[in-house]
């Protein structure tokens, strides 16, 4: 009979077979993520259209608050889910442990954002100053708060590799995002009815996936399963913080020297070179569960982790070139000769930034799987220092182009320390000859192809034809024969630390 490999762990599966069994779970949870995170990209070009650059700004701004609180006001509890669902399963305490840690997460975002609510306006007025506290920033913090409702339903069907239950998920989270915010900005209502529309989708979709994550789960506490998770969890609270800090600084430091439209500028250029941060979150609903299962599960784990990171490097590589070469002709077409255009020259040097971004994963998942989260604050201290020193030195001289420049060094510094960390914790046997041949490759194209005039669109699809056949050259040239059903064994490499 054959091996059902979809139901099976990692531990008997030829190396084949999981990386068939990956690029299945990239593939399905890949197209529900896009479909979450498209929608952004799908409205940048009624943005444009009904939005003046002072509005695009203020949506910039406030539209951070979502991602920077989120993971601080639910004390990184969710993350344990991803972590130890799968031990849990095995000791029958998922249940329990599930239930508790909805409780402190939502319990600990409910709380803190109502006082952020009646007393937060002084401290929310100072770290946004361009920003009306009412409605604007109000808004915002209530739209973190609902989004927050869906992040331990959507790691638990992520971490059970659900896909059909997640793209299901994603396809209606889409359809009423992009409904509800393209008819309130063609209704005239601006951003405060962008931000209404984010509210009222994100409070329905956290609503239903939480009550399907209720019904799986108990409310009694296994005390040892807790404190575990605070083990893990309080620590990267101080990171998360310094999240706020390490990724969003830019707008901190814009919003105090640079004028709004300048700001809605920079905004349109940053969300069209998050396309290539839209394929690393694509890939990582099904990259975390399968880097910890074939850590965990098999004798060969880090040399096959070194081939697939190989991989997804070149995938990064190839993603972030053909937004590089197409992202002017996008901004071009949407603004025509209108203010958008002073946007362009931000493209090539945010696109950077979310490439060096984009590597950082590789050596987090490692620190991760090797249970070495305490790193995680100095790594993180070490992009704040680089971001905040960037950007004291280059925004307030350059504006806009400055903050990105300071962007592009932080993302660099950030995956330059989570690789070597991670590498140093849980080393996996990386394909370097490969790596560079493929950093040499895509460094090459991607300085000849980005000289060109916007209108050369055949001769840039030719190149990056070119590009993709020559990293597929690279990375899958003979290797040493994959390994065979059997030669794995039940307990991984083990954890190093």
């Amino acid at each position: 009979m054959q091996q059902d490999i979809t139901d099976a762990g990692y531990r008997d599966l030829t190396s084949g077979q999981a990386l068939l069994r990956l690029a299945k779970q990239v593939g399905v949870y890949g197209f529900g993520t896009a479909l979450q995170r498209i929608s952004g990209f799908l409205l940048i070009p009624l943005y444009i259209w009904k939005l003046s650059p002072e509005e695009y700004g203020l949506f910039g701004l406030v539209a951070v608050l979502p991602s920077v609180l989120s993971p601080v006001v639910s004390l990184g509890m969710p993350n344990t889910i991803t972590r130890y669902y799968h031990e849990w399963a095995r000791d029958d305490l998922a249940a329990r442990n599930l239930g508790m840690i909805w409780v402190i997460a939502t319990g600990s975002s409910l709380t803190a954002i109502f006082l952020l609510d009646q007393f937060g306006e002084t401290l929310l007025g100072y770290v946004l100053t361009q920003v009306p506290f009412t409605p604007h920033i109000r808004l915002g913090l209530w739209w973190t708060f609902f989004a927050s409702l869906g992040v331990c339903p959507l790691l638990l069907l992520r971490i059970r590799e659900q896909s059909r239950a997640y793209v299901a998920v994603s396809q209606v989270s889409f359809l009423l995002k992009v409904g509800l915010t393209a008819w309130v900005v063609l209704a005239g209502w601006g951003v405060v009815g962008i931000f209404w529309a984010q509210i009222a989708s994100s409070a329905c979709i956290g609503m239903i996936l939480t009550i399907w994550y209720l019904r799986q789960a108990v409310f009694r506490v296994h005390t040892p399963s807790i404190i575990r998770g605070l083990r893990f969890s309080l620590p990267l609270i101080p990171s998360a913080l310094l999240e706020v800090v390490a990724y969003r600084a830019d707008r901190f430091f814009l919003d105090k020297w640079v004028p709004l439209p300048e700001i809605g500028l920079y905004e349109a250029a940053n969300q069209i070179a998050q396309g290539v941060k839209l394929f690393y979150d694509s890939v990582k609903p099904a990259w975390v569960p399968f880097y910890i299962r074939v850590a965990e599960e098999r004798k060969d784990a880090r040399k096959f982790l070194g081939e697939v990171v190989t991989l997804y490097i070149a995938s990064l590589g190839f993603v972030a070139l053909a937004i590089l070469f197409f992202a002017p002709n996008v901004v071009s077409w949407i603004s025509g000769e209108g203010p958008y255009t002073r946007a362009l020259p931000l493209l090539p040097i945010l696109i950077g930034g979310y490439l060096f971004h984009g590597l950082a994963p590789v050596g987090s998942m490692a620190i991760l799987v090797a249970e070495q989260t305490r790193w995680q604050p100095l790594i993180l201290l070490g992009q704040v220092s680089a971001v905040v020193g960037a950007n004291l030195t280059l925004t307030p001289r350059f504006g806009a182009v400055g903050a990105a420049w300071s962007l592009l060094l932080s993302m660099a510094v950030l995956a330059l320390l989570q690789l070597t960390v991670g590498q140093w914790v849980y080393s996996v046997k990386l394909e370097w000859a490969r790596l560079r041949a493929v950093a040499a490759t895509g460094a090459l194209f991607g300085t000849v192809g980005v000289g060109f005039p916007l209108g050369w669109i055949v001769t840039k699809v030719l190149l990056l034809v070119i590009f993709g056949l020559a990293i597929g050259v690279i990375v899958f040239s003979r290797r040493e024969p994959m390994r065979t059903v059997g030669e794995a064994v039940t307990t991984g490499d083990g954890k190093s630390g």
